[in-house]
């Protein structure tokens, strides 16, 4: 042992060779075995310091989970710093507030109360002007409990949200502009002195839109296709080509068409027979413009006459002739002018009555092959293509509006899970100066007053 590692006292100084020396050990393996030591203890603190990254991680996975869970079929909430400009979030009326609305209980309580209130709107009797049924009066004597109920709600979200300023506010999302414009002609319409705001009543049919945020992916879909009502306007401008492109052949072709009618003269008025007999009506003379028809020709028809002799009556069939009568569905299916022509044209491709149409054009026209690939092409173009098309550009809004969504769910997250760490970091930092005010506890009553060493080497140590 050499004089450096030894103390005055003729100990070993610590943190000398000599301090952890074994008896037989050489200086070579002495080093060696203190260099294996502090590898070992190198590895245990990166063990330990990955065991604490891996509890931090799970730590933000749980809650980012309790998140994603709480986000699940309703918002993710973020709550202003202040609410009305003089409640901050420790303010025991906002914690409550805040508490009460981030419950899913206190959205299921408003749904029920929605759907009640619908119900007893659609017992109102719109008949009884003077409101003496029980029915009106039943829906009369409630308003006034549904308003209170919907006030409440919105005053509670208000105090917990804010009103307008910030930007979780309560008017800052435009699904609550609805609620709040209800409510406000709620108490409009009872005020005192105020007639004839009655009819504002139906404003709160508007009531169950506001459920949509309650029910998963239904807040997407409304947004989809509101915003595809721009991208809808050039499926519209095509769809308006296609109308005038059809309307104009039909025009041309059909113009007066349908009108021709077999009918049987009785009493001197041609009536026309059930069901009804299209027929090809000649142009006259003097209408050069009228459209050529090739359609059929009317034939005999039945009619039951009374025999005065043998007191019965006996079948007798007489001429039919085709006649000018309106045209079909009271004078509006027919292709007199572009007008009716875009009207058919539009009932048609909604598949409603087309075959029917169809049909009257080839007993009055009588090209079959062009009427029937005249249709077939625009219930192809119309129909399945125009319909198709619109479908597309909404499902691309709603693809895009269900990426918004995700992007502010996840915003949403991201800066919950901020407030919960500037939480926890806050409750850490009272407790370190809790513990800081507290008094000393020591053996002596001065904690961190140095220790007497009766060594001066354990000292020096």
């Amino acid at each position: 042992m050499s004089t450096a590692d030894v103390g005055p006292t003729g100990r070993p100084r610590k943190g000398s060779d000599a301090s952890d020396s074994r008896p037989g050990e050489s200086r070579h393996r002495r080093q060696a075995r203190r260099r294996s030591s502090a590898a070992l203890a190198e590895a245990k603190a990166a063990e330990a310091a990955e065991m604490a990254a891996q509890q931090e991680q799970a730590a933000k996975d749980h809650r980012a989970a309790k998140l994603r869970k709480a986000a699940s079929g309703r918002d993710v909430m973020v709550f202003e710093p202040i609410s009305l400009g003089c409640m901050e979030r420790e303010h025991p009326l906002r914690r409550a507030c805040i508490a009460a609305i981030s419950n899913p209980i206190f959205d299921r309580i408003v749904v029920f109360f929605i759907i009640l209130n619908c119900i007893f709107l659609a017992m109102n009797d719109p008949l009884d002007k003077l409101d003496v049924s029980l029915r009106n009066q039943i829906v009369e004597a409630s308003e006034i409990w549904f308003t209170i109920i919907f006030s409440i709600e919105m005053v509670t979200k208000i105090v917990a949200m804010g009103f307008i300023r910030g930007k979780h506010a309560y008017l800052a999302d435009k699904w609550n502009w609805i609620d709040f414009v209800v409510v406000v002609v709620g108490w409009v319409s009872m005020a005192p002195g105020v007639e004839n705001f009655s009819s504002l009543r139906t404003f709160r049919v508007l009531r169950p839109l506001r459920t949509l945020t309650s029910i998963p992916g239904m807040r997407v879909i409304v947004q989809s296709m509101l915003a595809s009502i721009p991208a809808l306007f050039n499926v519209f401008l095509l769809c308006v080509f296609i109308f005038f492109i059809f309307g104009i052949i039909g025009v041309q072709l059909w113009a007066g068409v349908l009108r021709g009618r077999c009918a049987y003269e009785e009493d001197g008025v041609w009536v026309p027979p059930e069901p009804t007999i299209f027929c090809s009506l000649p142009c006259p003379e003097d209408h050069p413009s009228c459209s050529v028809a090739f359609g059929d020709v009317c034939g005999t028809y039945p009619i039951s006459t009374f025999d005065e002799a043998t007191e019965t009556w006996a079948p007798q069939f007489v001429q039919m002739q085709c006649k000018k009568f309106e045209s079909p569905n009271y004078d509006l299916t027919s292709f007199d002018n572009i007008g009716l022509a875009c009207l058919t044209i539009f009932t048609s491709i909604t598949l409603e009555g087309w075959v029917d149409v169809m049909y009257a054009l080839n007993h009055a026209w009588g090209i079959v092959p062009f009427t029937v690939a005249y249709f077939v092409l625009l219930i192809m173009f119309g129909s399945f293509f125009l319909l198709n098309l619109a479908l597309a550009v909404i499902w691309d809004e709603y693809v895009k509006a269900e990426e918004a969504e995700k992007a502010k769910v996840e915003e949403m997250e991201r800066m919950a899970a901020e407030e919960l760490a500037m939480a926890e970091e806050a409750h850490q930092a009272r407790r370190a100066a809790k513990k800081a005010a507290m008094p000393p506890d020591g053996p002596d009553g001065a904690a961190g007053r140095p220790i007497a060493a009766a060594d001066p080497d354990a000292a020096a140590g």
